[in-house]
């Protein structure tokens, strides 16, 4: 790759600033910046279109604002080249520093963008972290299959890992410049409630908070399922079977929260068993989808039969199905509740069930019934035939508590869970 395309990508070389990067400044950004200072790789990763590559500008951007030579920081991306590590230090150092790095007094910022598209990264970076002590890479990888298969080893203690994931509601709402006050939330009740279904169409996704085509919206969306699922994973574990992934993708859109049943599935679509959970391993590792695993009764530990499947985002199952149909919003609310609380679990047995299970030091219990009125007695007896004595119902706006045979039930609006803590309730 000739100097000059390399150049392109470091305006600020010329310039001493970074052009067009937006004003709002997301939390992982601040987290970022603490760590700066310190010897290990920073690493970013998440699902496409998160902003990953606007976060490492922004990081820029403050480098440059704190004195930092404007010649002392690197950024390239890899995401259409297959140029050599090798290759671009060699001409930086030749055309930029001017020098061998190992001669520069001051630290060195590398900014190494999709870096799961460079083979063999994570050994190529391990050299460059070894020798000189000057530099600090910070990487990103737009899916985490790469990153957390193969980093763990080669870059053992050599690196600190963060995701960062979609917009939460509270973002969303941040840049929407929507002002609320959470001690009297009744007053905003209305407003929030249809925003947060704008939001939970648009996923998270930066680029379209202010989109308002449903058309649109859904063809974005569409687009990184599409780019990850079907290009990404192909190409980083030679897969061929690319029927197989839609397939799954198909089955999650229509069914968010199916319990999974290799056996049967192996059958339907006539397929090994072990391949049928290496490609559930993929999408899982990959964020498309995410494995939610049942307690087992004791609550001392979780089966590895009976998995749920979700989409990572539950803006995903908006390419499937018409989310007017109230029953299936309603599966579309279970898997943003799922989402939103990073649930690990849901427990069942033959007579009970229970959507989610949270484990806080204490089990929280969560169920989510997507309606006004909810009404608690089922809940009530699992958590007696449980033995617990606390649990939540998401609701569609209601707020109330209930406290029946010494058995506290808190139901919480759905678009009020993102702006609290959940687990510390009381």
């Amino acid at each position: 790759m000739p100097i000059n395309d390399i150049i392109n990508y470091n305006t600020w070389w010329e310039t001493g600033s970074v052009n067009d990067i937006p004003d709002y400044k997301r939390p992982l950004l601040h987290e970022l910046i603490k760590y700066l200072d310190d010897r290990q790789i920073l690493v970013i990763y998440g699902l496409r279109r998160t902003g990953k590559t606007t976060i490492m500008y922004q990081i820029i951007d403050y480098l440059l604002k704190n004195n930092i030579n404007r010649n002392n920081i690197l950024y390239f991306s890899f995401d259409y080249t297959n140029i050599e590590l090798k290759d671009i230090m060699e001409d930086y150092e030749k055309y930029i520093l001017k020098k061998p790095i190992k001669m520069e007094n001051n630290k060195i910022y590398i900014f190494l963008d999709e870096i799961q598209k460079l083979n063999d990264w994570e050994n190529k970076i391990k050299i460059y972290y070894d020798l000189y002590k000057n530099i600090k890479f910070i990487i990103s990888g737009s899916a985490s299959i790469n990153i957390e298969r193969n980093s763990n080893e080669s870059l053992a203690g050599r690196m600190y890992d963060f995701i960062l994931k979609p917009l939460t509601f509270k973002e969303y709402l941040a840049l929407k410049n929507i002002n609320y006050d959470i001690n009297n939330i009744e007053i905003s009740a209305s407003k929030l409630s249809y925003l947060f279904n704008d939001y939970l169409l648009k996923g998270g996704f930066p680029e379209i908070v202010n989109e308002d085509d449903e058309i649109k919206i859904k063809r974005y969306i569409n687009s990184i399922i599409e780019r990850v699922a079907l290009i990404d994973i192909p190409e980083e574990f030679h897969i061929k079977n690319i029927e197989l992934l839609k397939n799954i993708l198909n089955i999650t859109g229509y069914q968010p929260g199916f319990i999974l049943n290799y056996d049967s599935l192996s059958k339907d679509f006539n397929v090994s068993k072990e391949t049928l959970i290496n490609y559930f391993y993929y999408l899982e590792y990959s964020l498309i989808i995410k494995l939610v695993l049942n307690f087992r009764g004791s609550f001392a530990s979780a089966s590895r039969k009976m998995k749920k499947v979700y989409f990572y985002n539950s803006s995903f199952s908006y390419n499937y199905k018409n989310i007017m149909d109230y029953n299936y919003y309603g599966k579309l609310i279970e898997n943003f509740v799922m989402q939103e609380l990073d649930a690990k679990y849901y427990f069942r047995d033959k007579s009970y069930e229970i959507d989610f299970i949270l484990k806080n030091g204490n089990i929280i219990p969560v169920e989510v019934k997507y309606r006004n009125n909810v009404e608690t007695k089922n809940f009530i007896k699992v958590l007696k035939k449980l033995n617990l004595n606390y649990g939540i119902i998401i609701s569609k706006d209601e707020f109330r508590d209930e406290i029946i045979d010494n058995i506290k039930i808190k139901i919480l609006p759905v678009w009020y869970v993102p702006l609290i803590n959940i687990k510390t309730l009381k």
